[in-house]
């Protein structure tokens, strides 16, 4: 296993996660959270708003420091360590921002499990302009809209709707919580739903207006697929905060998968002359203002056109900037989305144009190298390639769509061709 500088430097035995300690994500709507969005998510109670330190977190990080996976959603990043790939877990205990965001009781005691946040990221209420193939009704109000018209008696708008009828008191107790501690946050994530879609987007403008955090650095993570001049609109008022030095920083995570029709039809509801013209108002405009992280989730189904999506980012002035890079992440959940069903070496002609293509500030080469590596050692499963052509055909039915226009290579792939 890779040894990773933050366990060299507090003495910390692998596989502990720096981020099992440090992060906490909220799910204000679901009233849990979690250490990363990649484990399993706890309830917490959003009375006493003890999030951080839940019992299942405290158990993680205790099996982490004896030297044991603790499962429960890590196996994502052990399987790629497993299969020679660049991890969530290895890029941020070797970042460099190690001793900044270690809690000050793990620094004064390396056996420490209750402790501070440093990172904190938020998901506020569903309510979305997209309905990604890969999300949840519970993260997009389009994707719920259609259970309830397609398939009402899904457990999963039971749940939705148990959720709400809490969601006001639990951001009430958040922004309560917030006044009290949001000055000893590092780093905030503002996540939805769409955030440039929500309107608690102008309560958080107005929360940093009247807390004023001059060390926090702010993140947004956005589809970018919104009215420009709304756009505008929130992007001056974070600059008139960074100005009047009541936030320290802006990042925005644009997050968009590939620059096609496919990227259209995974991503229902994107509009790519939207996003240009907002991506171009970005890069002329507040250029020198915010950094900038465009963010790809891979699935089978948009890999082959995410490397055209890379060249307009390698084109603009925003990618002439260090602070600014394209990173990626492989979709999960919905297994049959997944690359790694394809016959071995099916996509490596697509991974490599984008190896080849993209830029190496983020060390996302090797994180793609990882990718195509670990989706090359899973086993051949065209019962999964069944499935998503299934799928595909029940989304054409909701949405009014043709995949086999938009995946001509897919609806020519005979399973029965290949065999492992």
């Amino acid at each position: 296993m890779k040894q990773n500088l933050w366990n060299k430097q507090l003495n910390i035995s692998e596989p502990a996660c720096l981020q099992k300690w440090e992060w906490s994500t909220i799910y204000l709507m679901q009233q849990n959270s979690s250490s990363c969005h990649r484990v399993d998510k706890e309830p917490f109670d959003i009375k006493t708003f003890n999030f951080h330190n839940t019992p299942g977190v405290l158990e993680a990080r205790t099996k982490m420091l004896n030297g044991i996976w603790p499962g429960k959603g890590c196996e994502y990043c052990k399987d790629l360590e497993d299969a020679g790939g660049l991890s969530d877990r290895q890029h941020v205990n070797n970042s460099d921002k190690l001793s900044y965001l270690t809690p000050k009781e793990l620094k004064q005691d390396n056996t420490s499990i209750n402790v501070t946040p440093s990172t904190l990221e938020v998901y506020f209420s569903n309510l979305c302009n997209q309905a990604c193939l890969y999300c949840y009704p519970r993260y997009s109000s389009k994707i719920e809209s259609e259970y309830k018209r397609f398939n009402p008696q899904n457990n999963e708008l039971e749940f939705i709707n148990k959720q709400k009828k809490n969601y006001q008191q639990a951001k009430n107790n958040f922004w309560l919580w917030m006044q009290d501690n949001c000055i000893n946050l590092k780093r905030y994530r503002i996540l939805g739903g769409e955030p440039f879609y929500q309107d608690e987007i102008w309560e958080n403008i107005n929360f940093f207006k009247n807390n004023p955090c001059p060390e926090l650095d702010i993140q947004i993570f956005t589809n970018f697929n919104v009215d420009t001049q709304r756009v505008r609109t929130i992007l001056q008022a974070f600059k008139d905060l960074i100005d009047n030095k009541h936030i320290k920083s802006l990042r925005l995570i644009l997050s968009i998968d590939a620059w096609s029709p496919a990227g259209e039809y995974v991503r229902s509801g994107l509009n790519n002359k939207l996003w240009k013209q907002n991506f171009d108002m970005l890069d002329t405009e507040f250029i020198k203002d915010f950094s900038v992280l465009l963010h790809s989730t891979l699935c089978n189904l948009n890999i082959k056109t995410t490397m055209h999506l890379t060249r307009l980012f390698n084109e603009s002035n925003l990618s002439k900037l260090s602070s600014n890079f394209h990173d990626f992440a492989l979709a999960g959940g919905h297994e049959h989305l997944y690359i790694g069903n394809f016959p071995t070496g099916f996509f490596d002609d697509d991974f490599d144009s984008l190896i080849n293509e993209v830029q190496d500030s983020y060390n996302s080469k090797e994180q793609l190298t990882g990718f195509k590596n670990l989706a090359n050692s899973k086993p051949y499963r065209p019962d999964l390639i069944y499935k998503l052509k299934d799928y595909l055909d029940s989304n054409d039915i909701k949405r009014n769509t043709n995949w086999k226009q938009t995946f001509p290579w897919l609806e020519s792939f005979n399973p029965e061709d290949y065999k492992e």
